[in-house]
């Protein structure tokens, strides 16, 4: 297993090593285990980058029967700790309710709080807020003939085209510049 230590010793040869487990189960969930505990040590311009296997395989059996290209391949994909942890919470998230997609941001959030660097945590939590909206927003349903929304566009169109464009022109310049009511006559002409 990936201890704290070992993660100090590979950040004195390398800002951003690759770790790479095990293809089975227990070789993924190590993996997932040391992008958790990686977390509470990455600050700017040290972190660490994961590659996943094929399933069942280890590194020495995947040289020794798909070859070095094979190996460079896997590494030419690797994935950042960001997008690792990412993918490993979402994998977990089998509803997708409003309360489960509260507690699963709740979760990455709390995640990001062992993150010690401020300005590496402020990136994360950033990182994983846009993650949320990009998955779970929800597009705004299209409108049909009769629906309220056309219903109100029509009324505000009407109400709109009744009204004269020196109208729509004062009123804008109201809107954008409250402070011309400040003019007496403005505001007596208006008001």
């Amino acid at each position: 297993a990936l201890t704290a230590e070992h993660l100090e010793k590979l950040w004195k040869y390398s800002q951003n090593p690759t770790v790479c487990m095990d293809g089975d189960e227990a070789g993924r969930a190590a993996l997932f285990r040391a992008a958790h505990l990686a977390v509470e040590y990455i600050s700017e311009g040290k972190s660490v980058d994961f590659v996943l296997l094929p399933g069942g395989m280890d590194p020495d059996e995947l040289l020794k029967t798909k070859g070095s290209e094979f190996i460079r391949g896997l590494f030419a994909h690797k994935i950042s700790l960001s997008e690792l942890i990412w993918g490993s919470e979402l994998a977990k998230l089998v509803r997708r309710t409003p309360e489960d997609i509260a507690l699963f941001e709740s979760g990455l959030l709390d995640l990001t709080k062992k993150i010690k660097s401020t300005s590496v945590r402020s990136y994360y939590v950033k990182f994983f807020k846009d993650k949320i909206w990009q998955e779970f927003k929800r597009t705004k349903p299209q409108a049909t003939d009769n629906s309220r929304a056309d219903i109100f566009h029509d009324v505000s169109k009407n109400l709109v085209d009744n009204v004269p464009m020196s109208d729509h022109i004062a009123l804008s310049m109201i809107i954008n510049c409250p402070l011309i009511l400040t003019n007496d006559q403005i505001y007596n002409e208006f008001c």
